[in-house]
């Protein structure tokens, strides 16, 4: 028994980053206490035992030995897994309170717990729920150290933290957190939401309102290409067309009647794009008329090419905004490159037939 709870000591203190100073510090007692209960040469009081389990953030029969480590832990996050999903269940509330008073400081149980208390609080509309989700991030932040989990960092859970600031009509807390933690503006869509409805103050959300739509529109079109590949390779062709589609009609509300934006650009690759997948189907008749259009298209750009950004429907920007892409300098250039990137004879083929041609 000594020797088990000497090695548990050890590595849970280990695991927590912990040196035995630092250790003997947050317990009141000396190094050399530590030391001593490390080698099996004392044991700590039953009253340091319970404070040592809630600083591991475990339970007192994991640090005795007398349950697998780390088995008790993923089967109570499994139950709360549950409770979260299954909405109706009449336990949930309970099953989190008892985890959280054996595990009170580890990281993935008390973000669970967050997880749940915030759902329950807006399924509900139950104030002190969603209030208890928000104690429960903080003190998520708190033990973030310990998370192994890539999808969650602090980013992420602050941005639930605003979410919650939201829905308890705090506006200006969740907007200014959200301000925050904007990186490469992608909250910018949630703080222009917030700061109309929650804040009332429609100029400054139509500032980030235009961030957060561009930002959307790159983002489309890299889940497009990543798709488009996806169902190229797969040789899901009718699925291919699909996507592009999809991408192109939601372009198309963008686009100012009579204005060149970089939205031309997008258009002639989409057509060139569709091009490629007919002729992968069979069908060159089809690719030839696509890939002329995409020819035409781009050289219509070229000749008077625009990148402002104030040149996008909804986009409030002064004339030096601009966007960007990396398919090249121009929008022949942009279609060549694809080409060129493809390699593909009868592609080749066709589109220098297309180019010089075709006329």
């Amino acid at each position: 028994m000594e020797l088990c709870l000497a090695e548990n000591i050890r590595a849970f203190r280990r695991e927590r980053g912990m040196t035995q100073e630092q250790l003997a510090e947050a317990l009141c007692v000396t190094a050399g206490a530590v030391y001593k209960w490390e080698n099996g040469r004392s044991t700590p009081e039953v009253g340091l035992l319970a404070d040592m389990a809630d600083l591991f953030g475990i339970s007192m029969d994991a640090l005795l030995g007398y349950e697998m480590r780390g088995g008790g832990q993923e089967q109570v996050i499994a139950r709360l897994w549950d409770c979260t999903r299954d909405r109706n269940t009449p336990h949930a509330v309970a099953e989190a309170e008892k985890a959280l008073k054996k595990y009170p400081n580890t990281f993935a149980i008390v973000y669970r717990c967050a997880v749940l208390y915030g759902v329950k609080g807006m399924d509900e509309h139950n104030e002190r729920y969603t209030r208890r989700a928000l104690s429960l991030y903080k003190h998520a932040l708190c033990l973030i150290g310990q998370n192994t989990d890539p999808a969650i960092s602090t980013l992420s859970i602050q941005c639930h933290i605003a979410d919650i600031y939201a829905q308890l009509n705090e506006g200006e807390k969740a907007v200014e957190l959200l301000k925050q933690n904007n990186p490469c503006n992608i909250n910018s869509a949630r703080i222009g939401e917030m700061l109309a409805s929650l804040c009332n103050r429609p100029k400054e959300a139509i500032l980030y309102l235009s961030d957060g739509i561009l930002e959307y529109f790159m983002l489309q079109t890299e889940l497009v290409m990543g798709y488009l590949n996806v169902f190229v390779k797969q040789k899901e062709y009718t699925q291919a067309l699909e996507i592009l589609s999809w991408w192109m009609e939601s372009n198309r509300g963008l686009k100012i009647p009579g204005k060149i934006s970089f939205l031309d650009k997008t258009h002639a690759v989409y057509l060139l794009l569709c091009g490629e997948v007919h002729l992968r189907l069979g069908h060159k008749e089809q690719a030839w008329e696509l890939m002329r259009q995409a020819r035409d298209t781009a050289e219509a750009f070229d000749a008077d090419p625009s990148y402002a950004c104030c040149h996008i429907r909804f986009v409030a920007a002064d004339e030096k905004a601009t966007t960007h892409d990396t398919w090249g300098a121009t929008a022949m250039q942009a279609l060549q490159n694809h080409v060129d990137e493809e390699n593909d004879p009868a592609f080749t083929a066709l589109w220098e037939e297309v180019v010089y041609g075709g006329r």
